[in-house]
């Protein structure tokens, strides 16, 4: 099953290791490790991340249903995530069809009997619909997963696993099957209210009032919700960095009018590594201020600020000015426009050194 699935978001099946009777399989790696492991890092995770871990998630395991696969175990644990903070959906070693054969069946069975009563983690339980607490018979079913994903919602936003104050294993089954979900007021500080709406529809008890991954509302909601795009306040502080003397120095240049620098700002020629290369090496930590006179949104900032938090701070400055090359093209990235946008962050050392070089 696993080797026939294809997908960005559905960890690859590369290759099975058999030896003396057991077997192991051969996954692709992915650097971060699970997701529970990114969320209890030291690191805060960016709300515009989070909310990209979750649209992922949904667009994984919609095509998993798609299939007609049942993950039957999803939790923060079986979500990978590799350098860039994207994730991938893992461990469909006890997923299933929707439709079963004879022999898929009993082999299943066999690997019941073999792993017997400790074969599943205590963790799952966490993460299992009610009505498999209810009821032996019940077969897995999409709307299974779809609780599952509720409740991994809000360990996103909590960091932290669920119900941490369970005493028993048969207490916590005891409270699932009575209506007990994890707390919201432990997320709604930091959690969008669209999010949280979600949740709830996700968690309820009946399964046919849970909605489905295939269903485009709850996408379009995490999509347009007010939260995901961040500010200021929401970003990931990176250690070790230096500025450069240009960058260390430029608050003590008196404003100039903008007026003194209207022929730069007229000029249309399109920018060249000899006009970028003074920029990347010393806008600096002002790059989201630049970024946005570029016109990047908040989430796109957001979103370079931590997929290349590891490279360090020139490397995100590398990183915007190509996104915006590429999105303006050659007409459009001009000498003018940069010199626009650095003025308006008032880095007229570099408005004067694009000059220089302009002269030149």
């Amino acid at each position: 099953m696993m080797h026939r699935l294809r997908h960005r978001r559905v960890v690859k099946l590369l290759g099975v290791i058999m030896e003396e009777g057991s077997y192991s399989l051969v996954m692709e790696y992915m650097e971060q490790g699970d997701l529970m492991r990114v969320l209890k890092a030291q690191v805060s995770i960016p709300l515009s991340v989070k909310g990209r871990i979750i649209m992922e998630t949904i667009e994984g395991m919609r095509y998993l249903h798609g299939e007609g696969v049942i993950h039957k175990d999803l939790k923060p644990e079986n979500i990978l995530v590799d350098s860039d903070f994207h994730i991938k959906i893992a461990d469909l070693g006890v997923a299933s069809f929707k439709t079963w054969s004879k022999l898929t069946k009993e082999e299943h069975n066999e690997q019941r009997k073999a792993g017997g009563s400790a074969g599943k983690s205590g963790g799952t339980l966490h993460y299992m619909a009610p009505e498999h607490l209810n009821d032996v018979n019940s077969r897995p079913s999409e709307k299974s997963d779809v609780f599952s994903f509720a409740i991994v919602l809000w360990a996103i936003f909590a960091n932290k696993e669920p119900y941490e104050n369970a005493i028993c294993e048969q207490q916590l089954i005891l409270c699932i099957k009575s209506g007990n979900r994890p707390d919201v007021e432990d997320i709604i500080e930091f959690c969008p209210r669209e999010v949280i709406d979600i949740m709830r529809q996700c968690w309820e008890v009946n399964p046919d009032n849970r909605p489905t991954f295939a269903d485009e509302s709850s996408k379009y909601t995490i999509h347009s919700s007010s939260g995901i795009q961040i500010g200021d306040s929401n970003y990931m502080e990176i250690g070790g960095m230096s500025s450069s003397v240009l960058d260390s120095t430029y608050m003590n240049l008196k404003e100039e009018p903008a007026s003194k620098y209207q022929a730069i700002f007229d000029n249309t020629t399109s920018l060249t590594d000899k006009h970028l290369d003074p920029v990347r090496e010393n806008l600096g930590r002002h790059w989201k201020n630049c970024a946005r006179k570029l016109g990047f949104s908040e989430s796109q900032i957001d979103e370079i600020d931590h997929d290349y938090e590891r490279d360090g701070l020139k490397e995100k400055v590398y990183q915007m000015l190509q996104k915006w090359l590429m999105r303006a093209g050659s007409k459009g990235a001009t000498v003018g426009k940069l010199a626009c946008a650095l003025y308006l962050c008032s880095r007229i050392d570099l408005v004067n050194c694009l000059i220089r070089i302009s002269q030149s």
